[in-house]
């Protein structure tokens, strides 16, 4: 039997220098922490002898401080630019990435520090240019947008070996009761008010079997279910179940940029429409009550196509309606009813249903259930409508006086 070839013994490097190790194929492995920005960033390399390794380690720590070199001399605007295009974009929705370049665009790129080397922005400049929004007049939910994108740009930098510790790590987002413009109040619409709007909505041309406004019905029918209008747009005719009244509500209709608007495809829309899954990721089934249901029967009058996979709101070439297209009539039918309401759109319904149903002293859970939120959510989003019940509770239990 023929004797295995002894290799010879590696020599054993100097504190800092990396270790070497034979791998498959009798090849050298080197491997080596390399000190970068006061962090370390790990190196392997293979070769047939030492020298080659140490030849190759050589280069490939010389590219990386060359690449660290370049990443930290970009503007703190255009390497948030390049990351979320590069690594945002890939892993959230649609809709979300378009919300990430809102915030980009009106809030990251107006700071002081938007063109300054990102690396060598200091954790002060940057609690300096958040607060700067608060003092501008930006809503608090505005400002932590902004906080938070800035938050995950440098906790990647960070986790790349780019910098030994994100200076967004003492970074403090503003109290809520500092900002200088409070959160939108909710607006609903008290039960006179729902009567009035739905009137008007359900109401037939004078003279006419036809609806005064095609889409009325289906603006009641939010009213009495409580869903996100993308929700409503994105219904077919084969989500309803007939016999047991109930819908379910499995996907979503949104409006996302075309990003081949005004640059490759020439005529291309400023906004494409995609059907994506429900906002929470989550399937419901609503019951519907008897004032749903005699929206959606003129829901079904209103529109010729009523086959399964048909849209419940389509347009005149069997397309389903968008978002951007239901605001419109809302605005018009709003405009033609005196109801002396806020300027509002379709989530206002949404909110209006949620009214009629904590007036029932329903469980949050159970709410949260029918408009798809998570109980938390629920009571944060309707705090002003759970206090009022928490008010209503504690008078009744003084049933006697003292």
């Amino acid at each position: 039997m023929k004797e295995a070839t002894k290799l010879p013994e590696l020599p054993r490097l100097p504190k800092g220098q990396g270790t070497l190790i034979y791998t498959h194929g009798n090849k050298i492995l080197y491997r080596k922490a390399i000190p970068v920005d006061g962090g370390y960033k790990r190196l392997a390399v293979t070769g047939n002898n030492i020298r080659e390794c140490f030849d190759t380690m050589r280069r490939k720590e010389d590219d990386l401080r060359a690449g660290m070199k370049s990443a930290g001399s970009e503007s703190l605007a255009m390497a948030i630019d390049r990351w979320l295009d590069l690594y945002k974009q890939p892993e959230v929705k649609p809709s979300s990435y378009d919300r990430l370049r809102i915030t980009y665009k009106a809030q990251i790129t107006k700071m002081t520090i938007a063109d300054k080397p990102w690396k060598l922005i200091t954790a002060d400049e940057l609690q300096v240019a958040v607060n700067a929004l608060v003092q501008d007049g930006y809503a608090w939910s505005t400002v932590k947008k902004a906080y938070d994108m800035l938050n995950a740009f440098y906790t990647f930098q960070t986790r790349r070996g780019y910098l030994p510790r994100s200076p967004m790590d003492i970074c403090r987002m503003p109290l809520r009761e500092n900002m200088l413009k409070r959160d939108k109040e909710i607006v609903y619409m008290t039960e006179a008010q729902i009567k009035v709007f739905c009137e008007e909505a359900l109401s037939f041309a004078e003279g006419s079997t036809q609806l005064k406004y095609r889409y009325g019905p289906a603006f009641v029918f939010l009213i009495y279910t409580g869903l996100r209008i993308g929700e409503l747009c994105a219904l077919q005719w084969k989500d309803f179940d007939m016999e047991k009244a109930t819908v379910s509500i499995t996907k979503n209709l949104i409006e996302v940029y075309n990003r081949d608007y005004g640059k490759k495809q020439e005529g291309a829309p400023q906004y494409v429409t995609k059907i994506s899954t429900t906002k929470t990721r989550s399937t419901r089934i609503i019951p519907l009550n008897r004032n749903a249901l005699k929206a959606l029967a003129l829901m079904r009058q209103a529109v010729p196509f009523t086959e399964s996979d048909g849209y419940v709101v389509s347009t005149a070439n069997r397309k389903p309606a968008t978002p951007r297209q239901m605001e419109k009539r809302l605005a018009y039918l709003l405009h033609a009813t005196p109801l002396d309401l806020p300027p509002c759109g379709c989530h206002m319904l949404r909110h209006t249903c949620a009214s009629l149903l904590f007036a029932k002293k329903l469980q949050v859970e159970i709410i949260a259930s029918i408009l798809g939120h998570s109980p938390e959510v629920c009571r944060k989003t309707y705090i002003h409508f759970c206090q009022a019940q928490r008010a209503e509770a504690i008078h009744q239990i003084a049933e006697f006086n003292i």
